[in-house]
């Protein structure tokens, strides 16, 4: 398994936990300094890469995440060619990420519990500027982010693994071989958000 964005290790922690052997699982992160500050189990590896070229060989990996880090890539497309690349054929891809609301209320209703509620309460139990700072940014990039439809065509027009078509039942590789679900997870708050305003979004790429 790997897991690409692995900044302390939140996600490649529970990944050892679920595979029950840390040698199974690697990490990799752009910054030395957040994955000096991983606290993980003895066998982890860990690379210093990007999602846009992976320091992995190809076919590698069975299972690969990606926690809450996609708004931070440059190239969507040069990202999923990447994960595709390092999935052995039938591998499964994990993407949690937080997507602004598709309307406009749940926007408004996001922006003021990301930068108002949220910085409040890291204030209040962080007890350090810089962490209103934080969860202000964080917002910042959530804001930014690409839109979850965005990120599901990128995903679907890769070459690495080209799709004749997209299907309600999944995208197929050429030859036929179907791939494996692949689900992007929206993060309870967001879901709550929509909910809110009537609809309650949930977005998968199934393959």
């Amino acid at each position: 398994m790997l897991d690409v964005g692995m900044g302390t290790g939140l996600v490649t922690r529970q990944a050892v936990a679920i595979a029950g052997d840390a040698a199974l699982v690697a990490g990799v992160d752009p910054s030395p300094g957040m994955v000096a500050q991983a606290n993980l189990p003895p066998g982890v590896q860990t690379r210093i890469g990007t999602a846009e070229a992976l320091p992995c060989d190809s076919a590698a990996y069975d299972f690969l995440s990606m926690g809450f880090a996609l708004r931070h890539v440059s190239d969507l497309a040069k990202v999923f060619d990447e994960y595709f690349r390092v999935l052995a054929p039938g591998g499964r891809l994990c993407v949690l990420e937080i997507t602004r609301p598709s309307s406009a209320v749940g926007v408004a209703f996001l922006k003021f519990y990301m930068r108002g509620v949220v910085p409040l309460i890291a204030r209040v139990v962080g007890k350090k500027k810089e962490s209103v700072e934080l969860m202000r940014y964080y917002w910042n990039t959530i804001e930014a982010c690409a839109p979850s439809r965005s990120t599901i065509a990128n995903a679907a027009a890769s070459p690495m693994e080209m799709p004749s078509r997209c299907r309600s039942n999944g995208l197929h590789r050429p030859g036929g071989q179907q791939f494996e679900r692949i689900e992007a997870v929206q993060r309870r708050q967001a879901q709550r958000v929509d909910a809110a305003d009537g609809r309650h979004r949930k977005h998968r790429v199934l393959t």
